[in-house]
């Protein structure tokens, strides 16, 4: 068993009203050298920065060493002041690919309330006592395709919540111990976040999705960065399509000096994977205040959420950005499932990020093969704008949860309706969604509505690729597209136009 070092990353846990108290392991470096990089090349550097060997992980590649407690600190080359000048050495050579702290941190106590020992599964919203948010988490008649979920957390009690997790958990692993399987979650942040996403998966009938159970966090909810990166390129090498991340950071010295967590993040997105991430509990512009990963902006396939109340307006705690996050969602009052058989109630952007992670999944069980890119994209364009977050957030607006169920005629499969339109709105139905060869579009106006009607299907870069025109007659107009063996597969918007009214429906091309 490998020994647990002192070392740990704050998670953005729970309601952390109380404030945080967060540091950085200044006496431990994470390096990880180029391929092909001689066994003695890498003794003369850790010779030349007086470290000591801790581990090393065949899993990351990455090694974990013990810098000098004390400074100055005199070596055979030279005298260091500080571990940043350590840092500013080791990033700079040719050997290294990347360098970070090993950071640490600690949440204050959560902030939860009780619903009760017992709740009845297949009635399960994470917004169950939040009826105000403008959606609910009723889907069914989704696709089935398989999607693979990685919870990077303190683990999952499945075995108090054998009916929600027994059969999802495809691969267990405690990095903090070192050992695969009979992991145990002994803290609930692990169980509470991976419960909303099961949850979402049972009562949609996505029978398909399976978890990677990834304890990089413990009993305190704290865990360090070696586990983190050890557990983030575990889910790349075992097929996970997304990543949940309700954890962070601050970091000392900045980009600059450190860049080994952006490395791996970089690899998962370049792998095809979407990573879900929680902005972090202490109402801060991610922009200016750096809080990693909520802070990265270039990662293409990385997306970042901040926390809404259950009007969608924005909370005390929540950290935003309005080139950091991207969007929010619901992240006070979540009902969640936790350890020994227990519900609760519990507000922060841990919360809010596995809800996102749960409608990316259910975007994902339609399509044909994973695409995180046009998922993101679809999450961002199908969010529901809110003056509480305009510049606050890239998209200004609040994860749309879908409810396929808004219109008798909706197809079953019709899960990407629209909901950004005026409350007078016309009833705007499209079937079938997904679509192969075509669909049909019909708008219904519920006062006689005059004149002509566009409709626009866009591709997700928001260029046309169709285009039709109809006259209204008696409010009403059908549109028949029967040329969508010449689109590639992924999510295209659809959008109309009339002389009083506009909105716009997802779709997805299988």
């Amino acid at each position: 068993m490998r020994k647990r070092t002192t070392t740990c990353v704050w998670i953005s846990m729970a309601l952390l009203l109380w404030g945080i108290n967060l540091s950085a392991q200044n006496d431990q470096i994470l390096i990880k050298f180029k391929s092909g990089v001689a066994n003695q090349d890498i003794q003369n550097l850790m010779n030349e920065i007086s470290a000591q060997p801790l581990d090393h992980s065949p899993i990351s590649g990455v090694y974990k060493w013990q810098l000098p407690i004390q400074y100055p600190a005199v070596t055979y080359y030279g005298t260091f002041n500080s571990p940043l000048e350590i840092l500013e050495l080791t990033v700079g050579k040719a050997i290294v690919q990347g360098v970070d702290l090993n950071y640490q941190g600690g949440s204050n106590p959560v902030a939860s309330s009780y619903y009760g020992n017992y709740f009845n599964l297949p009635d399960y919203n994470p917004l169950y006592d939040c009826s105000a948010y403008p959606g609910h988490i009723l889907a069914s008649g989704l696709g089935d395709k398989p999607v693979r979920i990685a919870i990077i957390d303190t683990g999952i009690d499945d075995e108090n919540m054998q009916d929600l997790f027994a059969s999802r958990i495809s691969s267990s692993y405690d990095f903090i111990q070192n050992k695969p399987n009979n992991v145990i979650d002994d803290n609930g942040h692990g169980t509470q976040v991976a419960g909303i996403i099961a949850g979402m998966a049972y009562v949609s009938g996505l029978n398909n999705v399976d978890l990677l159970e990834l304890k990089a966090l413990d009993a305190t909810g704290s865990g360090d960065l070696y586990d983190i990166i050890e557990a983030i390129e575990y889910a790349i090498e075992n097929g996970a399509n997304i990543i949940n991340c309700s954890f962070g950071y601050s970091p000392i010295y900045g980009d600059t000096h450190t860049n080994l967590f952006h490395q791996v993040l970089e690899e998962a997105s370049s792998q095809g994977i979407l990573i879900v991430v929680a902005s972090g509990n202490n109402n801060e512009n991610l922009d200016s205040l750096k809080f990693y990963p909520g802070s990265f902006t270039d990662i293409p396939n990385l997306i970042k959420v901040g926390a809404s109340k259950c009007d969608g307006s924005t909370t005390s705690f929540g950290s935003f950005g309005y080139q950091s996050v991207e969007l929010a969602g619901p992240g006070v009052h979540v009902l969640c499932p936790s350890i020994n058989g227990r519900w609760l109630y519990k507000d922060g952007t841990s919360f809010a990020a596995p809800i996102v992670t749960g409608v990316a999944m259910q975007f994902a069980s339609t399509m044909s093969s994973f695409n995180a890119g046009a998922i993101k994209n679809a999450l961002i364009q199908q969010a529901i704008p809110s003056p509480s977050f305009s510049g606050l957030t890239q998209s200004g607006a609040i994860v749309n949860i879908v409810n396929p169920n808004l219109n008798d005629d909706f197809n079953t499969k019709t899960v990407l309706s629209t909901a950004i339109q005026d409350l007078e709105a016309p009833q705007f139905s499209v079937f079938p969604n997904p679509f192969d060869g075509g669909f049909t579009a019909e708008i219904s106006f519920d006062r006689l509505e005059e004149g002509t009607i566009n409709l626009v299907l866009r591709d997700i870069t928001n260029r046309p690729v169709w285009k039709g025109v109809q006259e209204l007659a008696g409010g009403k107009a059908a549109f028949n597209f029967q040329d969508g063996g010449r689109l590639p597969a992924g999510f295209y918007t659809l959008e109309y136009h009339s002389r009083n009214q506009s909105g716009r429906s997802q779709l997805i091309k299988q």
